[in-house]
């Protein structure tokens, strides 16, 4: 269960990052990695107990979260799974981010998964007094008593903010800066210990390059416990209390009073709940104080802190620079704290008006029925947004998509025309089956060649080019006779060529031409020559 979420959440997440194999160089498959985190092996502590079949240690085991991930969409990449308890999913992001920095790869998948099917969990948190007995995390009130466990799954694509605006990606948030350190002098191995907060605050700050008045708001892990709330709660009041005012208060909250602690994936649940306060423009209300504040905390408006009692627009700080920024907190039982700092997208130039009178919309599924379905929602979609841009649909479904076997192209000038061309497709697809009508590449044999019947490719296309510079390498690995001049140089004369050599330039052309094709996404059936 906790591979298949990993794999829907990550393929919704690379569709909303307009992501498509290879488009780009920052998109290069060889170059794209996962960092998953991972806490519990529930469905795998569950079937040990049953029969032990043949998908035991693949469905079961947590390495094999990221790395089918890499495995479905051909990544050649690390693939990484961590497990540091209830932050794993925000130490995949540091890392991931680590990794991005030191150009070890392009594109990054980060996140995690929490999937709560065996009951010895539930079990071993209650006996070590973490959960609450009385249900939802009440974070912040004076019964606060521990945490609700809570099934989650959250992942974030990740590029370096130059690649990003170069892509012209659709940027949600920067992450400015990130740190981890660990509570070594805490009085036991699950409690929080306030100066080691503190000090994770001022590096994440060092990291970022900013001051503890540029950060707007802060997402605290605040889990409902007693220690852990007053002890984090303090700490950031601390470092970013200094100088606020309730005229420009710093806002703080926490999403688990709302969908409860998801362990491995509450670190990215956070991240993401920032990520939307950024898009909606709004600090949502902190629900989690259901009586009275809790009196061991401090007075919050004393010092300019602020719990939202309801939706607060989100603003700018308007003696700091126009960029929100939020931090967002990750602790763990095993002692570990990160923390996130996340910025504003930048605000990239408008593009000019489409001179183009028509357009290309591109509808793409693996199946006959996916196709039908995403046909549908298409037409829903449009009916809901009469006024879409079909510029903006075009360029989404052409260039910022994966294309699969089944796919429909539709030319319209407006919305009602491409409307009209959609539910034709509909009631035509259910009338009729589709069927991928046969390909063959049919090659010619000997003395069909002439020079540099190659050379525009060669010039023109990368694709192309390294597979026929591999074949020469493979070539003259054999001692056979270069044939590449054969195929680039307009001067040389075929009737002088030895026999060896023109074989070698026909088979290693078609077979380069073959590999194009294929990487278009013709397939052939059959293959004559």
């Amino acid at each position: 269960p906790m591979q298949r979420l990993l794999l829907i959440t990550a393929y919704e997440a690379l569709e909303m990052a307009g992501y498509a194999k290879n488009r780009t160089p920052a998109t290069c498959h060889s170059r794209a990695s996962s960092f998953m985190g991972q806490t519990s092996d529930d469905w795998r502590e569950v079937n040990a107990s049953q029969n032990i079949e043949n998908f035991y240690i693949t469905g079961g085991i947590r390495a094999f979260g990221p790395g089918r991930l890499n495995y479905h969409f051909g990544w050649e990449d690390a693939s990484y799974s961590l497990d540091t308890a209830c932050s794993s999913s925000s130490a995949a992001i540091q890392l991931a981010c680590s990794a991005l920095r030191a150009r070890e790869c392009d594109t990054s998948l980060a996140g995690g998964a929490n999937v709560m099917t065996a009951s010895s969990i539930f079990a071993g948190l209650s006996r070590g007094g973490f959960l609450s007995p009385t249900g939802s995390c009440k974070t912040y009130d004076e019964g606060a008593d521990g945490y609700c466990r809570a099934d989650a799954v959250g992942i974030v694509v990740l590029k370096r903010l130059e690649d990003a605006i170069l892509d012209r990606d659709n940027i949600q948030a920067v992450i400015k800066g990130v740190a981890t350190n660990h509570s070594a002098e805490a009085i036991s191995i699950t409690h929080p210990h306030a100066e080691t907060q503190q000090r994770l605050f001022k590096r994440t700050l060092q990291d970022a390059c900013l001051s503890h008045e540029s950060v707007d708001y802060v997402e605290m892990h605040g889990t409902g416990t007693q220690a852990g709330d007053t002890i984090e709660s303090t700490s950031v009041a601390k470092v970013f209390g200094p100088g606020r005012t309730l005229d420009n208060p710093l806002y703080f909250g926490t999403v688990k009073p709302n969908i409860g602690h998801g362990e491995a994936a509450s670190g990215v649940t956070s991240v993401i709940k920032a990520v939307m306060m950024f898009s909606k423009n709004t600090i949502p209300p902190h629900i989690g104080v259901k009586r009275k504040m809790n009196p061991k905390l401090l007075d919050f408006n004393a010092i300019g802190m602020k719990l939202a009692d309801r939706n607060v627009p989100f603003k700018p700080n308007p003696r700091g620079d126009g960029k929100r920024r939020i931090m967002v907190n990750n602790f763990d039982a095993t002692g570990g704290n990160t923390s996130i700092i996340l910025e504003d997208p930048p605000k990239l130039s408008a593009v000019g008006e489409d001179p183009r009178g028509s357009y290309v919309i591109t509808v793409s599924a693996k199946t006959r029925n996916a196709l039908w379905e995403n046909t549908r929602r298409l037409v829903e979609f449009l009916k809901m947004n009469p006024q879409a841009k079909l510029s903006h649909l075009s360029y989404t479904t052409t260039a910022r998509r994966e294309h699969h076997s089944f796919r429909r192209s539709h030319v319209a000038t407006s919305v009602s025309d491409l409307q009209a061309s959609l539910e034709r497709n509909l009631e035509a697809q259910h009338e009729r089956s589709i069927k991928p009508k046969s390909v063959v590449f049919v090659f010619t044999g000997q003395a069909s060649q002439y020079a540099a019947m190659g050379s525009q490719l060669f010039k023109t296309s990368g694709f192309f080019r390294s597979q026929l510079l591999a074949l020469e390498t493979t070539c003259i690995s054999l001692n056979l006779p270069s044939f590449l001049e054969l195929l680039t140089n307009p001067n040389v004369d075929t009737k002088l060529c030895d026999p060896v050599q023109s074989q070698l330039a026909l088979a290693a052309l078609e077979v380069s031409l073959a590999k194009l094709w294929c990487s278009w996404g013709v397939k052939p059936d059959l293959v004559i020559g």
